[in-house]
């Protein structure tokens, strides 16, 4: 990560002044020695400590920037950098306090670091192509979208401004696994098989309720962003179930986890970058920004369906058919609910009411059939 986020220093380093280089830097160091602290009180389930630290972090830095914006009136991005500064020292203040006890750590186990480093290094590569999967679209998109320089700059920002409403899915299924991430492990590892089926068929069933949300009800969400970029809207559907599928995969990505087969995070990221890069390429110069919507959801329905199909005979304790379930009924529902709008006028609000009526109907099914199976068994 440092040396990452070296070279754009380096590239832009007129534009920085010295006070700005060393907040970055410093900000950086403490964020990358938070790590271990953060991963330990997750380790030991303190959710609540772990949220705090986290929180005050944000909150220092949201009250530096009022200060120094609204109060002091800076003007200055020099300013950002200090609040940011501000807040990661506040964070890493509080947790050096609440994990002071891994301070008292003389040695460092080789075999250990060397497992660790194994384990981790496919995930880090897949976390790369993973980078690439969400963020190049919007760079091909303002060079490939049909038209002229200032056409495509407005495509940019029109589909970046509209994809930000289907990424509330994403934070989410990131507040999630934040939660909930060890206590996963633990039941995966003790096969835990009825309390690991019920929990992500609650994640998905809560997820799949936020993205009919969004999507039905997009005529009150759209007026968080401005009017200009409501054309973008459309994309909103697609970006939201993709972001569906994500909390599948993640789910599901614990057959590799936790037999150490991480190597498999590259094949399955990998072939979603690959499509993404593919079928932008392909697409965008014919179709514009609404291709790159398109193989959003076809990157993330092939890393799906790879990983369950990789998983299937190694990860029998994943609940392959209530997933599936919920999340078939849940495309029906969006496919169902907009074709009726379109084709009879029926107004979205209504619509989305009777989604989420009947979507929260075939999920009480599915923890019935799974409280029931857990009693035969």
């Amino acid at each position: 990560s440092f040396v990452l986020c070296l070279v754009p220093v380096l590239i832009f380093q007129k534009q920085f002044s010295f006070f700005d280089i060393f907040c970055f830097f410093s900000i950086l160091v403490m964020d990358g020695f938070s790590v271990v602290p953060l991963s330990y009180l997750r380790h030991q389930s303190k959710v609540l400590t772990y949220s705090i630290t986290r929180l005050l972090s944000v909150i220092v830095n949201i009250l530096l920037n009022l200060v120094f914006f609204v109060m002091m009136k800076k003007n200055s991005a020099s300013w950002v950098f200090l609040a940011n500064l501000g807040g990661s020292s506040a964070g890493s203040f509080l947790l050096l306090i609440l994990t002071k006890s891994l301070l008292n750590a003389r040695s460092i186990s080789v075999p250990l670091l060397k497992e660790i480093i194994v384990y981790c290094t496919p995930l880090t590569i897949s976390s790369f192509a993973g980078m690439i999967n969400e963020n190049i679209d919007r760079v091909l998109i303002g060079i490939l979208e049909p038209g002229d320089e200032i056409h495509r700059q407005m495509a940019v920002g029109i589909y970046g401004a509209s994809y930000k409403l289907g990424t509330l899915i994403y934070l989410f299924v990131g507040v999630f696994r934040l939660a909930f991430d060890p206590r996963l492990f633990q039941m995966v590892t003790n096969n835990l098989v009825v309390e690991f089926r019920r929990l992500t068929c609650l994640s998905i069933f809560l997820t799949g309720l936020s993205v009919l949300a969004i999507v039905f009800f997009i005529d009150y969400i759209k007026l968080i962003i401005a009017a200009e970029y409501h054309e973008g809207i459309k994309i909103v559907p697609f970006v939201a179930f993709s972001y569906l599928l994500y909390s599948a995969l993640y789910f599901n990505s614990f057959w590799y986890k936790t037999v150490k087969g991480t190597f498999w995070s590259v094949v399955i990221i990998g072939a979603g970058a690959f499509i993404t890069i593919l079928f932008n390429f392909t697409l965008i110069p014919g179709y514009g920004y609404i291709a790159a919507a398109w193989t959003t959801l076809l990157s993330y329905i092939t890393m799906t369906m790879l990983s369950f199909l990789l998983g299937y005979k190694n990860f029998k304790i994943f609940p392959y058919k209530s997933v599936n379930t919920l999340l078939i009924t849940n495309a029906f529902l969006i496919i169902a609910g907009i074709y009726m709008h379109e084709r009879y006028n029926i107004p979205y609000l209504q619509a989305g009411i009777l989604a989420i009526a009947f979507y929260s109907v075939v999920y009480l099914f599915t923890e019935y059939t799974l409280r029931k199976n857990s009693v035969s068994n």
